[in-house]
């Protein structure tokens, strides 16, 4: 693989960013700021996931067994509304 190869894939990947970046500073600094927000969005759900995670290993098996009684019931309390 040459040079050639690499630049050619990169310009694959960058390509279709090329024009955004070039248009205006306002666009490409509203890019930037999309981009840092959609990041952090996806840490906080990552994090909320572990949270979630941890909060239900620790549970005892009562208060499990009711969170998914009551999960099960407004499934199929949403599924009677829901045509």
């Amino acid at each position: 693989m040459g040079l050639e190869d690499l630049f050619e894939a990169v310009d694959k990947i960058l390509g279709p960013f090329r024009g955004l970046l070039s248009s205006s500073p306002a666009s490409a600094l509203a890019l930037v700021g999309i981009s840092i927000l959609l990041v952090m969005g996806f840490i906080y759900f990552i994090y909320g996931l572990v949270k979630l995670g941890r909060l239900i290993w620790n549970l005892r098996v009562r208060s499990f067994l009711l969170g998914l009684t009551v999960l099960g019931v407004a499934l199929v309390l949403l599924s009677v509304v829901l045509p």
